[in-house]
């Protein structure tokens, strides 16, 4: 319950959140094939690289705007 209570504060009130990235957290980078199609790298890329709140899950707007 305190979980979710601070979500509701500090996330979605006060616009306060946690950010993290995959590599931050540790997970390994993903490497496109040679082959690969500019959007595989892209994917990728995006995959490694997003930043999100580790609290709510929600996505920085900036990182979305890598895969367009």
């Amino acid at each position: 319950m305190e979980k979710h209570l601070s979500k509701l504060w500090l996330c979605y009130i006060w616009k306060h959140h946690q950010w993290t990235s995959p590599l931050k957290e540790g997970v390994p980078i993903r490497v496109p094939e040679k082959d690969a199609s500019m959007q595989e790298i892209k994917q990728c890329f995006y995959e490694s690289a997003k930043m999100y709140c580790k609290r709510c899950g929600y996505e920085y707007p900036l990182s979305k705007r890598i895969l367009k």
